[in-house]
């Protein structure tokens, strides 16, 4: 890994993106003690890589090793997508994940504790068979506890050759539909509030390339004009999240600093620090 990453460095990439299904136990098939943090730390001599972003940290995997290792890095982003799935010990348990969405809460806290800036995302599923009105609000007062920044919702959906695909207990369809839009709702609330917060934040933004504004995007009634740089910050994961706009074109690759200036559902706007055309 160590040997790619230098090559693609040699290619003129900034970042790199650790995926797995569970990145915090790597090494653990092949009996590597500590994989992960020993990777973080063996991939901060790459020259040329500015950002390391982890994706898919699995709850009862992360130790105070791996959290250490992230903190002393100066690549590692503050960024954590953990996948939690749900928030209700009887649906953890039917889903074969551990039961214990309060140690969840405790380890978002200590993550907070030694990540201050850390962007939190995660993934949840609504309708999983049997998943009754109270399991589905106890999903959401987990969400108002959580604070995350970010979350995916996906309604469950039958997947042939797996425990729950023949399970007795389906939810319909019409209450799956419901309980992802009450729970995308709420979710929204919340991160319109952290993203009120973030306004004047100075940021590094990673230009990916330009965009044209049609007159109606709400991105135009925050100081954009018709074309845009585009690009993502350090809270911004590739194809996940959204994107931070600003006026002016700037090569592809570069970092330009910007604090920012607002915020849609999705996006966010910047402006630069040092304006493109005084570069």
């Amino acid at each position: 890994l160590v040997a790619e990453a230098q090559a693609l460095a040699k290619g003129g990439a900034k970042e790199l993106v650790l995926v797995a299904q569970d990145s915090s136990d790597y090494g653990r098939d092949i009996e590597l003690k500590d994989g992960l943090a020993r990777l973080i730390e063996a991939l901060e001599d790459v020259d040329g890589i500015r950002w390391i972003r982890i994706l898919y940290l699995y709850p009862t995997s992360v130790t105070p090793a791996i959290v250490a290792a992230m903190r002393a890095s100066s690549k590692v982003v503050p960024y954590v997508d953990m996948p939690l799935q749900h928030a209700h010990p009887d649906i953890l348990r039917a889903m074969h994940r551990p039961p214990q969405p309060e140690r969840y809460l405790e380890l978002l806290a200590s993550l907070r504790d030694a990540l201050p800036s850390a962007t939190i995302r995660s993934t949840f599923i609504v309708g999983f068979p049997s998943e009754s009105e109270a399991h589905f609000n106890a999903l959401l007062n987990f969400l108002e506890r959580a604070q995350l920044d970010r979350v995916g919702f996906f309604a469950y959906s039958r997947e042939e050759g797996t425990r729950a695909c023949d399970a007795p207990e389906q939810i319909p369809e019409r209450t799956k539909k419901r309980r992802l839009t009450l729970a995308r709702e709420v979710q929204r609330r919340i991160s319109d509030a952290i993203e009120e917060t973030r306004i004047g934040e100075r940021v590094d933004i990673l230009i990916e390339g330009k965009r044209l504004l049609a007159p109606s995007s709400a991105l135009r009634e925050l100081g954009l004009g018709r074309l845009s740089a585009v690009g993502r910050s350090q809270r911004e994961a590739p194809g996940v999240d959204g994107l931070v706009y600003l006026p002016g074109e700037y090569p592809v690759g570069e970092f330009v600093a910007a604090h920012i200036v607002g915020h849609t559902e999705f996006d966010r706007a910047a402006s630069a620090l040092e304006p493109a055309a005084a570069r």
